[in-house]
């Protein structure tokens, strides 16, 4: 999807997955995937998506989004959320979450994965 156009991934519209606004995938609020709080998704604790413990979206750990390892959101191998080739949230492939292709968790349209407001994965 292109950066601002996408139904899931674009720049600023997204239902999800906008910057500030997204229910799921928002930096520093959302349930799940928040920074540092999130149950999944949160940079550092999250059980799903957190930077380095979480079980799925850690950054090196989880199983899921870890940065580097994980089945899913890992930055470049996750099947996911990995930042470059994973499937869902990879940050240019991926069909979700990728930083700037993913149908999901683009950077502040996705539907699913915004950066800073989402109920899930802020």
């Amino acid at each position: 999807r292109s950066y601002n156009t996408a139904e899931y991934s674009s720049y600023n519209t997204a239902e999800y997955s906008s910057y500030n606004t997204a229910e799921y995938s928002s930096y520093n609020t959302a349930e799940y995937s928040s920074y540092n709080t999130a149950e999944y998704s949160s940079y550092n604790t999250a059980e799903y998506s957190s930077y380095n413990t979480a079980e799925y979206s850690s950054y090196n750990t989880a199983e899921y989004s870890s940065y580097n390892t994980a089945e899913y959101s890992s930055y470049n191998t996750a099947e996911y959320s990995s930042y470059n080739t994973a499937e869902y949230s990879s940050y240019n492939t991926a069909e979700y979450s990728s930083y700037n292709t993913a149908e999901y968790s683009s950077y502040n349209t996705a539907e699913y994965s915004s950066y800073n407001t989402a109920e899930y994965s802020s």
